[in-house]
């Protein structure tokens, strides 16, 4: 019996510690899209192997924003963000606001 609770309690550990490893992957996509969208504001997005994870970066551009949508994923965990780009003086884009999706 004390053996199938360590093996569950690791089974947990496990899963929690790639949960934050596919948050911040996602994360990881917000900052993409602002370093592409700086350098070039045609970037559509694309998929980026991040941290052994996949990242599944969107661009939707409005007027003179772009709203971005991120999911990552690796195994069976999935994580989604969202954010919007608006241009900063020295004509970069910076996230204006930053949100968790929930499926």
């Amino acid at each position: 019996m004390t053996f199938m609770k360590v093996s569950s309690q690791e089974r947990i550990v496990q899963y929690e510690a790639i949960k934050t490893q596919v948050a911040y992957a996602a994360d990881s996509g917000l900052e993409i899209a602002e370093a592409q969208l700086s350098a070039n504001t045609k970037w559509t997005g694309g998929v980026y192997d991040v941290a052994d994870c996949e990242v599944c970066v969107c661009v939707e551009p409005q007027s003179e924003q772009f709203y971005i949508t991120v999911s990552a994923q690796t195994r069976n965990v999935r994580q989604c963000r969202y954010g919007t780009l608006i241009s900063n003086q020295e004509g970069e884009y910076v996230l204006s606001n930053y949100g968790i999706l929930y499926e």
